[in-house]
């Protein structure tokens, strides 16, 4: 009702102590085109106290933009992931955003929105606890992939193959409804088109051959332009222009006589 989607359960976890993570949002690790479409079910399978290592949260974060590592600049081939961590925690101060302990009964749920900015506190009591199962869910009509190990300046996904397991059937990717095309790529990540419907182009190959074109025609206008410039500079040109300046005037307006 809140995405006014259907829902896709696509994974569950199962903890037995706290995770004692840092603060993240789920965004950069479960992603999807259009963007915002995936949530996390957490629910208490015991008490949850400061103690045994509780979830907390910042509250509203969920509003701010999905902040991914290039943001950092970082790129595929040097991911610091500890780097985005502190920066949340950065972000959150200079925001004045203060961090909320979820002590939960048993059977307590906590649902967050993919970008709400969350973790678990140390374990302090040792020996402790903290049972809990987490259901991550995508909702219909998207394009999944994994954003921290993404290039989505050029296009490049690392795609998430996921399976319904409502159903146990697997899901493929598809843009509010629209099929797509998926090319993989050598470096293991793939680049998605609208699928081909008839004698339509996928809209990647199209685009493509725009460009194509379109560099083609200016290196032609280019060529075109130096060789004129060249003929302009040669002295044969500069002779020939000198020769045929009495014709010119002559068609211009005829012979010109002295006054007087």
């Amino acid at each position: 009702m809140l995405y006014e989607r259907e829902p896709i359960p696509f994974q569950t976890l199962n903890f037995q102590v706290g995770t004692e993570q840092h603060a993240h949002a789920d965004a950069v690790h479960f992603s999807c085109i259009p963007p915002r479409y995936m949530c996390g079910v957490w629910v208490a399978l015991e008490p949850t106290d400061s103690e045994n290592g509780p979830l907390f949260y910042y509250p509203g974060s969920h509003r701010l933009p999905e902040l991914s590592m290039y943001d950092l600049g970082q790129t595929l081939e040097e991911v610091r992931y500890d780097e985005y961590e502190e920066f949340q925690y950065r972000l959150m101060e200079e925001l004045g955003i203060e961090p909320v302990e979820f002590h939960a009964e048993k059977g307590d749920a906590f649902l967050w929105a993919s970008n709400i900015v969350h973790g678990g506190r140390p374990v302090r009591e040792a020996g402790r606890t903290r049972w809990s199962q987490v259901s991550h869910y995508y909702f219909e009509g998207g394009i999944y992939y994994t954003p921290v190990f993404s290039d989505i300046v050029t296009g490049r996904l690392l795609l998430k193959e996921i399976v319904d397991l409502k159903t146990m059937e697997p899901v493929a990717h598809s843009h509010n409804g629209r099929p797509l095309s998926v090319t993989k790529l050598s470096d293991g990540l793939c680049r998605v088109s609208f699928a081909a419907e008839g004698n339509e182009v996928p809209a990647d190959e199209e685009l493509l051959r725009v460009r194509r074109e379109l560099e083609t025609s200016r290196a032609a206008l280019a060529a075109k332009e130096r060789a004129l410039d060249d003929a302009y500079r040669s002295a044969s040109y500069r002779l020939g222009h000198a020769l045929l300046e009495p014709a010119r005037r002559l068609r211009a307006g005829g012979p010109h006589r002295a006054d007087g």
